[in-house]
């Protein structure tokens, strides 16, 4: 089978191309970059948000794309993020309408279409309400293949977690690291989801391989809260760090604030996981049989080691340490 992967060179495409060339699939990839980290792919340096790069490739059938290259919820700028997700999005779609007819799209969405408190589990047809633009360009994708008359599989992801990513989890970290108090709101009793790589890689296969013109949420199965996240990592790594618990009070306009002036790497969908519920329902994709393999705390431990260490896969956003700005200022009074 020959696939292409988005964001080849990202942190989730860089995955995904190790894990499919062990499948023995024919696996091609793309990214701005000027090199591949890795050699063992067909690469090609190309920005899809320029319809007229995907002519490199016009020679080559494929039999699914899985479109992995996004703008993420970091990006500031609106239009950066309308081009690197929407239109970038728009000439995939051309391109398998003109070049790659029968290709199946898979589409790499995202939790944060989904930003309200949510007490059930979230199905596929929950309610929908973004509270960034990133969140919003997702949608607007997701919409845009839908209507496209593709085959298609969208899989919406919360965290995608491994032993490679850190993200603004690694503020926490630094403060169990110095054994400092680390502030929880909503006191940490607030549930969220996860999504360890490797699930989230079988649930591609499988959806390549046996679904058509469908979505699918995925998460851990797990009840997971930050308190009980950090106070694991804290027991596990033997910090001294003690949890600080707050009450669920709005920061929603200084969350803003502070992320247009980069003096914090948290935006305002980082605080509605901070303050909210939100777990997916899974139902949907167990019935192709699939189902969540590996240990989410143990996994957040992993992570949290590999960070302390100062292990990074440096070309994506996610793993690498942010500037912390203003945020740092916590250190001092933790």
């Amino acid at each position: 089978m020959k696939i292409l992967i988005t964001g080849s060179e990202g942190y989730l495409g860089s995955y995904l191309v190790s894990y499919f060339n062990n499948k023995k699939f024919d696996v091609f990839g793309c990214d701005i970059f000027n090199k591949a980290l890795k050699e063992n792919y067909n690469y090609f340096k190309l920005d899809i948000s320029d319809k007229d790069n995907l002519k490199k490739i016009n020679k080559y059938k494929f039999d699914a794309i899985i479109h992995c290259a996004a703008k993420l919820a970091f990006e500031k700028n609106k239009s950066i993020i309308i081009k690197n997700n929407i239109v970038a999005t728009k000439n995939i779609i051309e391109f398998i309408k003109q070049n790659n007819k029968g290709s199946k799209l898979l589409f790499i969405s995202t939790a944060s279409i989904f930003s309200e408190n949510y007490n059930q589990r979230v199905h596929e047809n929950s309610n929908k309400n973004f509270v960034d633009y990133y969140g919003s360009s997702k949608y607007k994708c997701e919409n845009m293949i839908i209507n496209s008359n593709l085959n298609y599989v969208i899989i919406r992801c919360p965290i995608i977690l491994s032993h490679l990513r850190s993200g603004v989890l690694g503020i926490a970290y630094d403060l169990i690291k110095l054994n400092k108090r680390i502030p929880l709101l909503n006191n940490g009793e607030n549930k969220f989801d996860a999504i360890d790589i490797d699930d989230l890689s079988e649930a591609i296969f499988i959806t390549l391989k046996n679904s058509n013109k469908e979505i699918y949420n995925i998460g851990c199965d797990q009840e997971l809260t930050f308190k009980k996240i950090f106070q694991y990592i804290i027991d596990k790594s033997n910090s001294k760090s003690k949890l600080l618990y707050l009450p669920k009070i709005n920061l929603g306009q200084i969350f803003k604030i502070l992320f247009y002036f980069n003096l914090s790497p948290l935006n305002s969908y980082h605080l509605t996981m901070l303050i909210n519920n939100f777990r997916f329902d899974n139902s949907k994709l167990k019935s192709l049989g699939w189902s969540p393999k590996k240990n989410t705390y143990e996994e957040f431990l992993k992570s949290y080691e590999n960070y302390i260490n100062n292990k990074f896969f440096l070309r994506s956003k996610n793993t690498k340490k942010h500037n912390l700005g203003i945020i740092k200022l916590l250190y001092y009074f933790l």
